[in-house]
């Protein structure tokens, strides 16, 4: 948090100072209602909305907002001081507007702030259409790409998703789908930065590419090697009363032969020979001598 403040600082300091505020109500966890309550409970009369504004960068708020909105959070009063005397400084020269110097090419930001500031100057370039208009611009099949409340929270300082920044690039700055290349890298650079790594190269990235695509080949190959040796073992299978092997094959042989009317139940057990013990006839109890 403290380097990009020391980045913001010479551009643009009011946008500093709502950075920072911003920074301290996410801290906090709180919401909105939440901060203005608890500036409410210091005694101090501060509305919701106007809380909300010194948070924005549009314009400067009062010196009271910003130590009520700093005390609520828990934040530091001479940081907060600091940051305001320099935003007030910059507004009475002048050029508290963001200038189209400052506002950076896609292939030249790294900072999440630099991202936003090229996002808010793609729209002005277009005449600031309605964020209700870009959601109704970036409408697919019912859903839009572009919803209002998600850009409303990116273009107040969020870090906007890759896919958000590209859908944004494209139907509200107007930029053709072959041209978003540069906005990927630049989200990229950012996000890297953000994390504290360094930025991969385009070499890098194809080259890691690349890999995955070999691994993807091999996984599908494997794959199908599998299944073409399921479905042999499926074809070569037995089916039907052949798929079972029987225990007894006399029982299967005498069966065969009652059905066909060649053989008798007692020819049956003549066939299967002597067994452990006396043979018996059916509906007979054990142990008990069988009657002639």
């Amino acid at each position: 948090m403290g380097r990009e403040q020391c980045a913001l600082t010479p551009h643009n300091p009011l946008m500093a100072l709502a950075q920072w505020l911003e920074a301290l109500r996410q801290r906090s966890g709180w919401c909105w209602s939440q901060v203005a309550r608890a500036v409410a409970e210091l005694g101090i009369s501060v509305s919701q909305a106007t809380l909300f504004r010194a948070a924005q960068g549009e314009r400067l708020p009062k010196w009271r907002t910003v130590e009520a909105f700093t005390h609520a959070c828990g934040g530091d009063g001479r940081t907060a001081k600091r940051l305001w005397e320099a935003a007030a400084r910059h507004t009475e020269s002048g050029t508290s507007a963001i200038s189209h110097a400052s506002v950076l090419r896609p292939e030249f930001i790294t900072e999440p702030w630099e991202l936003v500031h090229a996002m808010r100057q793609l729209r002005r370039e277009q005449g600031n259409p309605s964020l209700r208009e870009l959601e109704s611009r970036a409408t697919v099949r019912g859903g839009s790409y572009l919803p209002h409340s998600t850009v409303s929270a990116v273009l107040r300082g969020r870090m906007p998703g890759k896919e958000l920044l590209l859908y944004y690039v494209r139907y509200c700055g107007r930029v053709p789908e072959d041209q978003l290349g540069p906005w990927a890298e630049a989200w990229e650079r950012v996000r890297s930065r953000r994390r504290g790594e360094p930025a991969p190269s385009l070499a890098e990235t194809r080259k890691e590419l690349r890999a995955a695509e070999a691994e993807v080949e091999l996984l599908r190959s494997q794959l199908a090697r599998t299944s073409e040796e399921l479905s042999r073992a499926h074809r070569a299978a037995p089916t039907g009363a052949t798929a079972t092997r029987p225990r007894d094959p006399g029982v299967v042989i005498a069966r065969n032969r009652l059905r066909s009317g060649q053989a008798t139940p007692t020819s049956h057990a003549r066939e299967r020979g002597p067994g452990p013990g006396p043979t018996r006839r059916a509906g007979s109890r054990p142990g008990t001598p069988s009657s002639v």
